[in-house]
C-alpha cells in the first residue's frame, strides 16, 4: 500500500507539471486548441506512442474510445497549426541558448512503405536499410547541446513532403528551419550539419544570414579555392596537409586517437574566408570540416573538431524520439494531421529535457522517475529513454482521468487517496 501511494502521489505531481508545461506552451492559443495539444502530449507520454488509439486509451474518458480518436483527428486535420506550435515551443526554449551551442541541424525521414492512402507519400531516404524509399516522409530536426553537459535541447521538428504544394524544395525546408531557431536567439549558436549539408546554395545562405557554421565536406564535392587562388577538390587539399596537431577523443566505443591540421580557404567567387580543418583517426578516411568560425590555432582547429563530434551525442536524441514514441507507426492519413503530431512529438521532448532535466529544481523527481524506469545496469549518460520509461510507469498509477482544466486539484484528490488508505489499515 506505502509504495502504491507513494507512486500515486509522483503521478500526481507529474500530472502537474505536464499541465504547467502545456499552459507555458499553448499560451495565446484558442481554449479548444490548449485542450486538445495537452490531452495529446499527456497521452503520448504515457502511452509512449503516437498511435491515436492508445493514446486515447491512456486518456480514461468516460466517453467510448471510438469518439475520443475521432476527436483527435477531427482537431489534428481541421487546420495545421504546427508551424505556430514550433514556434510558441521554440520562444521557450531558446533562453538555453549560449554564444557556442551547438545547433545541429539533421534530415531524417519516415518510412510507410505499406501506406496506401495517406496524403502527400513521397520517396525518401530510409537511413535504417539504407536505401530509396517510395513511400514517406521527411523530417526536419534541429537540437541543440551547450559544451558542458549531455544535455540536449530538442529545438525544430518539422514534418514535410517533397511532393506537397507547400513544399518548393528540400533546401527551403532547412532554411525555414534555421530562420525559425535564429528568429529566437538572435544569431547564437554554431550551425552543424553532416556531408548532407555539403551544399552550395546553404553556404550561401547560411553567409547571407551571417550565421556561424561547421558543415562536413564530402571528398569531392566541390572546387575550393586555396590562398594562391588554385582551384581544386577538398580532398587534394586534405592529401597535401601536414597533419602535426595530435589528440585523443573517449566515446563509448573506445578512444581515438587523431592527427589534425587546418588550412585557409575560399569557396569560387566568395570574397568570406573560410577554414577547412582535416581530421585523421576517426576511420578510414579523414574527416573534413568547411567552417568561417575564427581558426588561427592548433587549440581552435581543435575546438571545431570537439564542436562537429558534439553531433555523436546529438544523433542519439533522434533516435531517441524514433524509437521511444514508435514515430513510424503514425497512421494519420491527412497532411495536416501529421504536421500537428509531430510538432506535438516536439513538445514531448521538449517537456523532458527543458521542464524536466534543464531545470534546477527537478533534480529529486528525476531520480524517482528513474528509479521507476528499472534500469538493469544503471542510468545511461542519455537518460531520456530512462525518463520516458518512468514517466509512462508512473501516469499509469493515476486512476483519474487526465482534465486540462480541472477545479479539483491534484493534491486534494491525493489527501483522498492518503484518507482512503488510512481508513482501509484500521478497518
Amino acid at each position: 500500500m506505502k509504495n502504491w501511494y507513494y507512486d500515486s502521489r509522483l503521478s500526481g505531481k507529474l500530472q502537474e507539471e505536464i499541465k504547467k508545461f502545456s499552459r507555458k506552451v499553448t499560451k495565446g492559443f484558442n481554449k479548444p486548441d490548449r485542450k486538445w495539444i495537452s490531452e495529446l502530449l499527456y497521452g503520448m507520454l504515457k502511452s509512449k506512442d503516437i498511435k491515436l488509439t492508445n493514446i486515447g486509451r491512456a486518456m480514461r474518458d468516460d466517453i467510448s474510445l471510438k469518439y475520443t480518436v475521432k476527436r483527435f483527428s477531427r482537431n489534428l486535420i481541421k487546420k495545421d497549426i504546427s508551424k505556430e506550435i514550433i514556434d510558441s515551443y521554440i520562444s521557450m526554449a531558446c533562453k538555453n541558448i549560449k554564444e557556442d551551442t551547438i545547433l545541429s541541424l539533421d534530415l531524417s525521414d519516415i518510412s510507410k512503405e505499406s501506406a496506401q492512402k495517406m496524403d502527400n507519400l513521397c520517396r525518401s531516404w530510409d537511413g535504417s536499410k539504407k536505401k530509396v524509399s517510395d513511400k514517406g516522409y521527411w523530417l526536419c530536426n534541429v537540437v541543440g547541446k551547450n559544451s558542458e553537459g549531455n544535455e540536449v535541447i530538442p529545438l525544430y521538428n518539422r514534418l514535410f513532403s517533397s511532393d506537397a504544394d507547400d513544399t518548393l524544395s528540400e533546401n527551403k525546408e532547412i532554411f525555414k528551419a534555421i530562420d525559425a531557431v535564429d528568429r529566437h536567439v538572435n544569431g547564437k549558436g554554431i550551425w552543424v550539419i553532416d556531408r548532407g549539408g555539403d551544399r552550395r546554395r546553404l553556404y550561401d545562405g547560411i553567409l547571407r544570414r551571417k550565421l556561424r557554421f561547421i558543415i562536413r565536406l564530402v571528398a569531392e564535392s566541390r572546387h575550393l579555392e586555396t590562398l594562391d587562388g588554385k582551384k581544386t577538390y577538398p580532398i587534394n587539399i586534405a592529401s597535401g596537409m601536414g597533419l602535426h596537431n595530435k589528440a585523443s577523443f573517449k566515446s563509448g566505443e573506445g578512444v581515438y586517437n587523431i592527427r589534425f591540421g587546418y588550412k585557409r580557404v575560399f569557396l569560387p567567387g566568395c570574397a568570406t574566408a573560410l577554414t577547412m580543418v582535416v581530421a585523421k583517426g576517426f576511420g578510414k578516411e579523414e574527416m573534413m570540416l568547411l567552417t568561417n568560425t575564427e581558426v588561427n590555432n592548433s587549440i581552435s582547429a581543435l575546438r571545431i573538431i570537439e564542436d562537429y563530434i558534439a553531433r555523436w551525442v546529438i544523433e542519439e536524441s533522434f533516435r531517441f524520439v524514433k524509437q521511444s514514441y514508435c514515430i513510424e507507426d503514425i497512421r494519420l492519413r491527412r497532411y495536416n494531421g501529421l504536421k500537428n503530431m509531430l510538432a506535438i512529438v516536439l513538445l514531448v521532448y521538449g517537456f523532458l529535457s527543458l521542464h524536466l532535466v534543464l531545470r534546477g529544481k527537478m533534480g529529486v523527481l528525476i531520480k524517482h522517475i528513474n528509479e521507476c524506469a528499472k534500469r538493469l545496469y544503471g542510468i545511461a549518460d542519455f537518460l531520456f529513454y530512462a525518463l520516458a520509461d518512468g514517466i509512462s510507469y508512473l501516469l499509469s498509477y493515476y486512476r483519474d482521468k487526465f482534465k486540462v482544466f480541472n477545479e479539483i486539484s491534484v493534491k486534494q484528490n491525493l489527501w483522498q487517496l492518503l484518507l482512503f488508505s488510512n481508513l482501509q489499515e484500521e478497518i
